[in-house]
């Protein structure tokens, strides 16, 4: 068995996390304070002093992977520092129980840091390669009990779903989660909330009756009525909870299934819907009856009608970069024939901002640019190209120096693992790397604190550009999105509500007023 070294408590940190072997009847925190004065008794009796609360993490929040846990983050940054050599786990599986990618970035960070892992059963010291292999073969071998426990789970939750049981994590509008008894065992199920209840037959019945789901959420909201989550009711949480079968006493399962897809070289999760999903009979009561349910499936299933498939690229050169004052993030609203495209917010039943042309915002933004672009030619005139270049010279050399102690440091823990250097001449040495590199790193702070006339000249070329973009028409938006983005950090869109004029003929009779916009560029 590897023998510690000579440690001191304040060179330690302790990670806690609940692991899906612990006692389900306990609760996380439960969990967590069990395992620590597990590990407290552990640093009592080998130190003869606890770990300081200050390198103590605790995992609340658990996710499967590393970057799915915050606190294992922080320590992993810490191990960084030569002031921490070991960490005090109850077993390896706590550190992480994710895929060999998981595995073999914390083993090498670990490695290549000299940090002790040390358990309750066991110390791993990793730049040993036999102790290596086996909080390796750990980790590994918690990575396929996690496999092996959410294909059980999952098996168990489609089964209870066949059953009739509700194993959903929250609970629907109109109920309440509750236990029944069947026999020998209880089962988790639905009971009905009968205000809430009332809310949901009236929503139904204004749909079958021929209202829309904006009237609906209008009625609503109007006599104080709350969704779920949310202060005000809208039209997809409507449209959600009429197709939803929950409501006519109904079970469905796998209607939406995590799927991972390999875009751009990155592993992302997706999402989508399943429509052919099957439904069971549940053991809920219903609210909504069959002759209610089957008239609004009627009207439903009119409306799915299969639509013409449109452009996925980029449509709006603004997108992502509008807000209204109200919160939301304005759209793009396209109208057919006649009609030009406009702006608005998506919360405008609730919001008094009044929505405009894409010409009108256009004709604003590039408007701001141009003002931008004339400060920009006065702050260029008014510095020479003296104190200009040797800015450039300056931050050239300190970012050479700064490379260079990047290399000495990779070289130094080379030589600690490969060569046995002791580890208070690698402290001493990193410690001195690192005040160094603070020192460079606070010049080039300095030294970049004020824009320079040749990056002043870069932003005239930039912004110029995205003027021209945005003016163009026939410029594909994706592309004008990516040159307005490096120009606008956000832009804050306002517009009084005009007042009826009789007999007008502007915008149906209603008086405009002006747009008034708040804009935030890069500098």
């Amino acid at each position: 068995m590897f023998m510690l070294p000579d440690l001191k408590p304040e060179e330690v940190l302790i990670y806690l996390r609940k692991s899906r072997t612990d006692d389900p009847a306990l609760t996380v925190s439960e969990v967590v304070a069990k395992h620590e004065q597990m590990l407290d008794d552990y640093s009592m009796r080998v130190w003869g002093a606890l770990i300081p609360e200050r390198n103590r993490f605790r995992e609340i929040v658990s996710g499967e992977t590393i970057f799915a846990r915050p606190e294992i983050q922080k320590v992993l940054r810490l191990v960084e520092q030569p002031c921490f050599r070991a960490i005090l786990i109850v077993e390896p599986q706590r550190l992480s129980r994710g895929d060999l990618e998981d595995i073999g970035r914390l083993s090498k960070l670990l490695r290549y840091t000299g940090t002790i892992v040390i358990t309750l059963q066991y110390s791993y010291d990793l730049t040993d390669e036999r102790d290596r292999d086996y909080f390796e073969r750990e980790l590994k071998r918690g990575n396929e009990f996690l496999e092996y426990s959410k294909r059980i789970m999952m098996n168990g939750r489609n089964l209870a779903a066949e059953k009739g049981y509700y194993t959903g994590s929250r609970k629907p509008f109109g109920y309440t989660r509750v236990f029944r008894k069947e026999g020998n065992h209880k089962y988790p199920t639905l009971a009905i909330v009968p205000d809430e209840a009332a809310i949901v037959r009236t929503i139904f019945r204004m749909y079958a009756e021929g209202n829309g789901a904006t009237n609906i959420c209008s009625y609503l909201n109007s006599i104080g009525s709350k969704p779920e989550r949310g202060d005000l009711w809208s039209p997809p949480a409507i449209y959600h909870m009429l197709d939803n079968p929950l409501y006519n006493g109904k079970i469905k399962w796998g209607y939406r299934k995590t799927v991972k897809k390999v875009e751009d070289g990155e592993i992302k999760l997706h999402n989508p819907k399943n429509k052919d999903c099957p439904v069971y009979e549940g053991k809920h009561e219903a609210i909504i009856d069959d002759v209610l349910w089957s008239a609004v499936r009627s009207r439903r299933n009119a409306k799915d009608i299969p639509k013409v498939k449109v452009s996925k690229q980029l449509q709006n050169p603004l997108s992502g970069l509008v807000w209204c004052t109200c919160g939301r993030m304005m759209i793009r609203r396209p109208y057919s024939g006649r009609s030009a495209d406009r702006y608005q917010c998506p919360n405008q039943v609730y919001c008094d901002t009044a929505s405009c042309t894409m010409d009108e915002l256009h004709e604003a933004v590039i408007k701001a640019l141009r003002s931008a672009v004339a400060d920009f030619r006065i702050m260029v005139g008014s510095e020479s190209d003296t104190p200009k270049q040797h800015r450039t010279e300056t931050l050239n050399m300190l970012q050479t120096k700064l490379a260079d102690a990047d290399r000495k440091e990779s070289a130094l823990w080379e030589k600690f693992v490969e060569e046995n250097m002791p580890r208070r001449v690698l402290d001493d040495l990193l410690e001195k790397l690192n005040r160094q590199r603070d020192e460079i790193t606070e010049l080039i702070r300095k030294e970049q604190e004020e824009p320079a006339a040749l990056d002043v000249n870069e932003r005239i070329v930039t912004f110029c550009e995205a003027i021209d973009a945005l003016g163009n028409p026939d410029m594909p938006a994706a592309e004008t999105n990516k040159l307005m983005k490096a120009c606008i950090r956000r832009i804050t869109y306002s517009r009084k509500r005009g007042s009826r004029e009789t007999g007008s003929n502007n915008h149906g009779g209603w008086n405009v007023e002006p747009i008034q916009l708040d804009i935030e560029l890069n500098f």
